[in-house]
C-alpha cells in the first residue's frame, strides 16, 4: 500500500528526529559523499541550491568543494533547518530556509542544484524534476542521488511474507523514469550510475527503529495505521531468519541512481 505523502506530514516527522538523524542516518551519509565525489568539475559556479538538506551532509561538502559561494539549503522540516542553522551560524555564505520544494520560488536561479535522498518524498517526482530545472542559470548542472525500484527487498519481502500484503510506504520509480524526464526538462544527460548501497544492522528491531530514527517511520502521515507489536517481532523474527549475514548482522539494500544532467536552455 503506498502512503499519501503531505508536505506537513513529511515536515512533522522529520522535525521530530532533527535530534536522532545523524545516529541513525549512516546511508544517507554514504550517498551524499558518493554524489559529491562523482561531481564533474565546474567552472563559474556562483550560487548553489540544495534540496532537502537535512542536516547538512551534503551541504557540508557542497561547502568543501565551493568554501566561498553562496549556498542556500531548503528543507520541509523546521527541526532540520535549524540544526543546519545553528551549526554553521558563523558562515555567511550558508543560509537555510523551511520550504516545501514541491513550491519553492526562490526568485533567483543558480549554477549548481543538488539533492540527495529527497525526491522520493515528492507527490509528483517527475513534475519536480522539470521545475527544480528551470531554477538553473543557462549551462547550470543538476546533480541528484535518489533510491530507485529495488529499494528495501529484504524489508518488503519479510513484510509481504508475514502480513500477506504490501508493505505500506512509498513507491520508488525506476531509473529510467527519472532519467526520461530530463530531455522534457530542457536538460542535457551528462551521465548517470546506479549502485547498490547497504545499511547494515545487528538487528530486525534495530532495522525497523532506524526508520523512526531518521523520520521516515509514517508515525505521523494520516491514514498511516502502524502495525501491532506482536506483528513488528513476527517481521523482524523473518527478515533474521532469511536474510542473516554470515556474521549475524542484517543488511537493508538500497538501489541508488545518481544521476546528472546541464541547463542547455
Amino acid at each position: 500500500m503506498q502512503i499519501a505523502v503531505h508536505s506537513k506530514d513529511i515536515a512533522q516527522s522529520f522535525s521530530a528526529a532533527a535530534s536522532s538523524y545523524e545516529r541513525w542516518a549512516n546511508l544517507q551519509r554514504v550517498t551524499a559523499r558518493r554524489l559529491a565525489d562523482l561531481l564533474p568539475q565546474q567552472g563559474n559556479v556562483n550560487s548553489i541550491l540544495d534540496v532537502g538538506c537535512g542536516t547538512g551532509f551534503l551541504t557540508q561538502l557542497l561547502f568543501e568543494l565551493f568554501p566561498d559561494i553562496p549556498i542556500l539549503g531548503i528543507d520541509v522540516a523546521p527541526g532540520m533547518v535549524e540544526v543546519c542553522r545553528e551549526r554553521w551560524a558563523h558562515v555567511r555564505s550558508m543560509s537555510f530556509h523551511v520550504a516545501d520544494a514541491e513550491g519553492f520560488d526562490p526568485k533567483q536561479s543558480f549554477d549548481l542544484i543538488t539533492s540527495s535522498f529527497c525526491f522520493q518524498w515528492f507527490n509528483a517526482r517527475m513534475q519536480s524534476v522539470g521545475r527544480l530545472a528551470k531554477m538553473l542559470n543557462p549551462g547550470g548542472m543538476y546533480a541528484v542521488a535518489v533510491p530507485v525500484a529495488g529499494s528495501l527487498i529484504e524489508l518488503t519481502e519479510s513484510y509481504q511474507s508475514v502480513c500477506c500484503e504490501e508493505l505500506p510506504g512509498l513507491r520508488y520509480p525506476s531509473a529510467e523514469d527519472y532519467i526520461d524526464t530530463l530531455d522534457e526538462a530542457g536538460l542535457k544527460f551528462l551521465f548517470a550510475k546506479e549502485e547498490i548501497v547497504q545499511n547494515i544492522y545487528k538487528s530486525g528491531l534495530d532495522a525497523l527503529r532506524s526508520f523512526k530514527g531518521i523520520g521516515a517511520s509514517f508515525k505521523h502521515f494520516r491514514g498511516y495505521t502502524p502495525l501491532s507489536a506482536c506483528k513488528v517481532q513476527k517481521v523482524s523474527r523473518y527478515y533474521e531468519r532469511h536474510y542473516a549475514l554470515a556474521d549475524g548482522n542484517l543488511p537493508l539494500t538500497y538501489q541508488v541512481l545518481y544521476f546528472f544532467a546541464r541547463c542547455v536552455q
